[in-house]
């Protein structure tokens, strides 16, 4: 498997014949990547949730290098891995660069979606980092279930003589006929029962075979109950249904209110159907799993952030909006921010802790971040960055004008961890740290 980092803008070399069969797939958007392939999964599943920019970058580009031979690939802002045939692609974080094992990723993935990976194989064969789908299923299954459990219209055929449907005439005939006193018929009910619960209930039986069954499925007590709810609700449930309920799905499907379950229905499918793409017995035979990096670090910034009280606004949901005028137009959305406090920070997933002074950082992140100052009259900005080494101070500088001061916070991601165990020790130590910082600076009468 070949390996390269995010955001490598220098690029790699490769030689063409240890990459032939991925270019095809380089140098073209991600958004027209996931409608031509449907082996191809990125986190969050729909590219509107993440930086709007993010569907028209290329997974990776690449260009000629001194002969046709060499294959200089660059990448951009997803990780993970993508995969035709035997020819695979792994994309890890910058910030893990001496591990390569993409401890980070999953660290990540482990605090955001509340997923239980200690018990998974890093170091396995690349098949296996698909596995990883089966542990983002119970977040997905959670989500949809708070929504309420999916209902639609299904079809029940009967055969009694409480007449309560439209009388199938060819089945009356085929199984009542000398006459029995029963009559054929069919009815169109809301039901709880249908192919959406089904799909969910046939994933469920799936992870059951798998080894990491135990700790998905019961990983805590909101699981074990949405899982022993689905269980209830698909009484119909049958094994060798389970081609007919995922062509079912195949489908295209809306719903105006049951929205978090596409998702989860996406998920689903990608899982029960992974066999097939894997093995080249699907038309699509190109797969991947990538997530958005600044995505993932802003929402990985907010399991911390949240603990302080700080605002997350939602841009896509519409929420939390500062509006820049009084008669509530210009919105803006700040990653974090507390107006009592004065603080406003921004989830940076980029070197900022390379930077030797402020007037380094890019103009358009500067002026955002200032102008979310200036509304708020807040008094503190922050960047909140990934570093790659433990700064003693955190880089500041104070404004002209109407004052205040914009510094780079970071929190250190270990490199040289021998486990992901011991990886996941160190990074719940420089967290530690860094909540020191906080509290000193500025909670320490908040937390008390």
């Amino acid at each position: 498997m070949l390996s390269i980092a995010d955001n490598d803008y220098q690029g790699t070399c490769f030689q063409h014949h240890e990459i032939s069969d991925l270019l095809h797939y380089g140098n073209k958007s991600l958004k027209a990547l996931c409608e031509e392939h449907e082996g191809l999964l990125v986190f969050p599943p729909h590219l509107k949730d993440t930086d709007d920019r993010l569907g028209e970058d290329p997974i990776f580009s690449f260009a000629y290098g001194e002969t046709e031979e060499d294959i200089v690939v660059t990448t951009g802002n997803v990780m993970g891995f993508i995969g035709k045939g035997e020819q695979k692609l792994r994309i890890f974080s910058r910030f893990d660069r001496e591990n390569k094992h993409d401890y980070f990723l999953h660290y990540m993935l482990q605090r955001v979606l509340s997923i239980n990976l200690f018990d998974f194989d890093t170091n396995s064969a690349d098949e296996d980092v698909f596995d990883l789908l089966l542990f983002l299923f119970p977040h997905y299954l959670k989500a949809a279930m708070q929504q309420g459990v999916f209902r639609e219209y299904v079809r029940f055929q009967h055969n009694n003589a409480n007449v309560r449907g439209t009388i199938d005439l060819a089945r009356h005939i085929r199984h009542n006929i000398p006459y029995n006193g029963r009559i054929a018929y069919n009815t169109r009910e809301y039901s709880r029962d249908n192919s959406m619960t089904q799909l969910i209930r046939h994933t469920i039986e799936h992870i059951r075979q798998s080894r990491y069954a135990e700790a998905i499925l019961q990983q805590d007590a909101d699981t074990k109950a949405c899982v022993k709810d689905i269980v209830e609700l698909t009484p119909s449930y049958s094994r060798s249904r389970r081609q007919q309920v995922i062509q079912k799905n195949l489908r295209p499907s809306s719903h105006p209110y049951f929205t978090d379950y596409l998702p989860l229905k996406d998920l689903c499918l990608r899982i029960l159907r992974w066999d097939e793409i894997k093995n080249g017995e699907s038309d699509d035979d190109f797969v991947g799993l990538l997530f958005d990096g600044a995505w993932l670090w802003e929402e990985y910034c907010n399991t911390i952030l949240h603990d302080y009280g700080f605002v997350h606004p939602e841009n896509k949901k519409w929420k939390n909006a500062l509006y820049l005028f009084t008669d509530h137009t210009c919105p803006r959305y700040p990653d974090f921010y507390r107006e009592d406090k004065g603080l406003v920070v921004d989830a940076k997933y980029k070197k900022y802790g390379e930077k030797e002074k402020m007037a380094r950082v890019g103009g358009d992140d500067l002026h955002q971040i200032i102008t979310y100052m200036f509304r708020l009259q807040a008094h503190y900005g922050a960047f909140l960055s990934p570093f790659q080494e433990e700064h003693d101070t955190f880089l500041s500088a104070h404004l002209e004008g109407y004052g205040g001061e914009v510094a780079i916070w970071g929190i250190e991601i270990p490199q040289s961890a021998a486990s992901y165990s011991e990886f996941c020790t160190i990074m719940h130590a420089n967290e530690e740290r860094f909540k020191s910082y906080l509290n000193e600076k500025f909670f320490s009468v908040y937390l008390t």
